[in-house]
């Protein structure tokens, strides 16, 4: 098997593993967290299809320029990298601390920080009325000369 379809297996056994904790049914308790999982498949899928378009570019143009085929393993050792550092960030987390302190926000015990904000006020236009015509106001624009 190719390195690259091995490391697609693993991603998808890594993502349907994540998914069976991740992805909990709309209860009374805990909070769906499908949509963090489908985002990070979504950015694993775009490395991969990335990897697979560098990888095939490479091998098309091995005969023309065969140092594409050691810039395409460059590009797949670093998307590897960062497709690691997703699936590291799915695991290790604030996500429990997160789901605690909205509860708690929706309980009401930050209100205190809401306190003396001024709200705009719901009287005249929220946005100012457009003048036609030229500017009475200077261009202070920096004008940058063309070489």
């Amino acid at each position: 098997m190719h390195p690259l379809d091995r490391d697609h297996v693993l991603l998808a056994v890594d993502l349907d593993g994540a998914s069976s904790v991740w992805v909990r049914p709309v209860t009374g308790s805990g909070l769906v967290h499908g949509s963090v999982l489908s985002g990070v498949g979504g950015l694993v899928a775009s490395a991969s299809f990335a990897m697979t378009a560098a990888c095939g570019r490479a091998k098309a143009e091995r005969a023309a320029h065969p140092q594409g085929v050691q810039l395409a393993d460059l590009f797949c050792a670093q998307a590897r990298v960062r497709i690691d550092a997703l699936f590291t960030a799915l695991w290790s987390n604030t996500d429990d601390a997160d789901d605690a302190a909205a509860k708690q926000v929706l309980e009401g015990r930050y209100a205190f920080v809401e306190s003396g904000i001024a709200l705009p006020s719901d009287e005249g236009p929220w946005v100012s009325p457009v003048e036609r015509g030229p500017s009475v106001r200077p261009d202070v624009r920096r004008v940058i000369p063309r070489p």
